[in-house]
């Protein structure tokens, strides 16, 4: 008798997979459909988060500009108005 995953790599016409393949794999895809790293570290067993954004973050480098962006609805990187610009003033008498 076969092992269940054996089983269903041999009927998928599948060559050179392993258990850490398809565990690599079901992570890569569940964190590019969520975008939730902590999701994947829990459903990956991952007891530290760290270990998922290891292996896992570079799979987002998106989420970095698009958070950056994001926090001009917070006025911060706003372009100041010209009537809040200060100039210098001039110390000579």
């Amino acid at each position: 008798m076969q092992k269940p995953m054996t089983a269903a790599v041999e009927a998928a016409g599948l060559e050179d997979v392993s258990f850490k393949t398809m565990r690599a794999t079901y992570g890569k895809l569940l964190l590019i459909a969520t975008k939730d790293i902590e999701l994947v570290a829990k459903a990956l067993g991952h007891s530290d988060s760290r270990i998922t954004r290891k292996h896992y973050a570079a799979l987002l480098p998106s989420e970095l500009k698009a958070g950056i962006a994001k926090m001009s609805n917070l006025g911060i990187f706003a372009e100041p108005s010209k009537s809040r610009v200060r100039t210098k003033r001039s110390t000579s008498k």
